[in-house]
This record gives C-alpha cells, sequence and structure tokens, in this order.
C-alpha cells in the first residue's frame, strides 16, 4: 500500500510491443521497459512539479505492459491539479500505446492495489520520486 502522506490520483497502464525470442531470452525486453519506466516517471514528476509516490506492477512475456498506480504528496495536490495538463503520457512513453490513464477511484482501492501487486510482478514498492525542482534541486528536499 502506498504510504499515508500521498494521495493516490492515476490509474494507468503503459504497454509495448511484443519482444522478439531473442529479447526474451536474453532478459533485454523487461530492461528495456523498465528504464523507459524510470524515464516516464522522470519526465511525470518534472512536468507536475511534485513529489509521487508509484507502485508498479508489471507482467513479462509477450503482451509486456506496466500497471501504474501513481500519488502525489497530499500536500502537493492543489500544485498538481494545476499542472495536471502539462504531462501527456502518450507522448512521455516511448511506444505512446497508453490503454488506461484515468483517475484513481478510491472505491476500488482494495481490487486496485491488489491487482498491481499481487496479479503482476512488483517492480516498484511505493517508489518516491522527486520533481528536483526548487529547494529539492539545491538538496534541500524534505520527502525522503
Amino acid at each position: 500500500m502506498m504510504d499515508s502522506q500521498y494521495t493516490p490520483v492515476i490509474f494507468g497502464t503503459l504497454t509495448q510491443p511484443n519482444p522478439s525470442d531473442r529479447q526474451l531470452k536474453r532478459g533485454d525486453a523487461e530492461r528495456l521497459h523498465t528504464d523507459e519506466l524510470a524515464m516516464f516517471l522522470a519526465r511525470a514528476t518534472m512536468r507536475w512539479r511534485v513529489h509521487l509516490c508509484v507502485d508498479v506492477g508489471y507482467e513479462d512475456g509477450f503482451n509486456q505492459h506496466s500497471h501504474l498506480i501513481i500519488g502525489v504528496l497530499t500536500d502537493e495536490l492543489d500544485a498538481w491539479r494545476r499542472n495536471r495538463d502539462r504531462f501527456d503520457p502518450r507522448r512521455a512513453w516511448r511506444w505512446h500505446i497508453v490503454k488506461h490513464w484515468d483517475d484513481y477511484d478510491p472505491n476500488h482501492e482494495g481490487d486496485c492495489f491488489s491487482y498491481v501487486t499481487k496479479k503482476h510482478i512488483h517492480l516498484l514498492d511505493s517508489h518516491l520520486r522527486c520533481p528536483q525542482r526548487g529547494k529539492c534541486r539545491r538538496g534541500g528536499c524534505s520527502v525522503k
């Protein structure tokens, strides 16, 4: 579950084209997917200008995709709402295949977290992302 300082705001699904057999055998497909996922989250936090807490579930093999639950530091929700439209997930994701990008529905909280963390390989357990702006860039980030 997500840290209590964060409020879930987005449930998303990022997909990539099916990898080749060679990529699967060498493990390149998963590495490429996770590297691109890290870049995607870096872009999101920089565009939204807020701290993020992200839970990621990943499915490997064919039909590679990740499900994300993105949470924003509760104190920064107003800033996130102001900057929400500054980030286009389809442009930021290398393969431009974003199956879902929906507001997080608290009525399905238990279902959503169990789907991401139990049905899929749990890649990032409440991974924190800093926007590296202002005092955070100067080493004064209060979020660890």
